[in-house]
């Protein structure tokens, strides 16, 4: 049985009581939680990450694409190893319609992945809006090209709308 002890003390930096407690030889101190060297070390875990792509997606949701693509950028200046991320901001970017910064951004990715359907449909999206519906089926071919299992428009409902979109349908 482990023995706790409970103290109430004045935290100094205000005036609202500060809770600690010792279990054995453990000591931690709730003050101790919100530390620099804390929160240090949790930006470098992957928990840090996988928060901030979580905040990330609700402010996408929300409408507030500026704050997403913030909290993207900041996740790629970490850690280069998240390329995909580059298609959630170009996104953001589509938008926004800022279709030209998206598709610059989308180029980069697609060098990395071309064979990505995502991120080859929104690179379409994007000729949709700045050129016309035939050049952005145009960009779809080659992924139809090389997709080894059958139609890829049969397989990806998603790809079957645009296509639609795209010859004004």
């Amino acid at each position: 049985r482990q023995k706790v002890s409970v103290k109430r003390r004045r935290n100094s930096s205000s005036n609202s009581p500060a809770v600690s407690f010792s279990p054995q030889k453990k000591r931690w101190k709730e003050s101790d939680a919100l530390s620099p060297k804390i929160r240090r070390k949790c930006r470098s875990t992957s928990f840090f990450i996988q928060d901030q792509l979580t905040l990330a997606a609700i402010h996408y949701l929300r409408g507030h694409f500026d704050e997403a693509t913030d909290i993207y950028k900041k996740i790629l200046l970490e850690t280069r190893d998240y390329q995909a991320i580059n298609t959630y901001i170009a996104l953001c970017y589509y938008k926004m319609e800022y279709f030209d910064v998206s598709m610059e951004i989308l180029s980069g990715y697609l060098n990395y992945d071309p064979q990505s359907i995502y991120a080859t449909n929104l690179k379409a999206c994007n000729n949709y809006q700045l050129y016309s519906g035939k050049n952005a089926e145009d960009v779809l071919k080659p992924l139809q090209q090389s997709f080894t299992g059958g139609d890829i428009f049969k397989e990806s409902d998603l790809l079957r709308h645009n296509l639609v979109v795209f010859r004004n349908g």
